[in-house]
């Protein structure tokens, strides 16, 4: 054989192991969205040992074992990868209508936490006005839990979601947390029974803090389509940093 014959071989063989990796890779993400529903840890370092223990004891054991590590570790920074954007902030920031953005250009699955309320226990002000905030605030929770076991989503949380520490875990579950910020006197207070009976003003001092300390970003709400864009694109340059 002459070397261009031999380099032919070996660009062949390249490209059947880039065609694997991709599978393996592709499996990697699989495992990931099965550990994150089952709270399964991503890092199990029995399997690992597993896996190098085998390759060690086969021929060029050595040289592969380390390009395994590599692959391995690639694996493992897939599986660490954010699966969902959860928009959190004050009532009537616009946290429903970016997220219906975002899902509009992206593969994630719109959910607005007020309107599965809404679709389980009838009209949200009914709620606050024959049972009061402590039980729909219940209610609140039980839907959070609910809605989150799924993968791949945007979610607009209530503006007073975050208030129960509870809800926390349930929010930042596979998720980059956005804090979305617009000037309060923009802000609408029509049909929201909390910021009926309290001041705006009021309610973002006693928020604010649990905003700032749950999110990962903070950005304004400015045009929609603009502060969609620039959401999809800081998470997705968050989950290229993670490698």
């Amino acid at each position: 054989m002459k070397l261009e014959d031999y380099r032919d071989e070996i660009d062949k063989i390249d490209l059947a192991i880039d065609s694997l990796l991709n599978k393996r890779f592709e499996i990697a993400k699989e495992i990931s969205n099965y550990k994150k529903k089952n709270d399964i840890n991503v890092t199990d370092t029995k399997r690992e040992d597993e896996i190098f223990e085998k390759i060690l004891s086969r021929k060029y054991g050595l040289y592969k074992q380390k390009i395994y590590k590599e692959i391995i570790k690639m694996s493992k920074s897939l599986q660490k990868q954010k699966n969902n954007i959860v928009l959190i902030g004050m009532p009537g920031v616009g946290k429903t209508t970016i997220a219906k953005e975002i899902s509009r250009i992206s593969s994630y699955k719109f959910i607005d936490l007020d309107l599965e309320i809404v679709k389980r226990y009838g009209n949200i002000e009914d709620i606050f006005a024959d049972y009061g905030e402590e039980y729909f605030r219940e209610l609140e929770s039980k839907t959070l839990r609910e809605v989150t076991n799924d993968l791949n989503y945007v979610l607009a949380s209530g503006g007073g979601t975050v208030i129960r520490e509870c809800n926390h875990y349930f929010l930042k579950k596979n998720s980059s947390i956005f804090f979305l910020k617009r000037d309060l006197s923009l802000l609408p207070t029509a049909n929201r029974p909390v910021s009926k009976k309290n001041s705006l003003r009021s309610i973002y001092e006693r928020r604010f803090p649990i905003y700032k300390k749950l999110s990962n970003f903070e950005i304004e709400n400015e045009k929609i389509e603009t502060t969609a864009k620039k959401i999809i694109e800081i998470f997705e340059k968050e989950n290229e940093r993670i490698y």
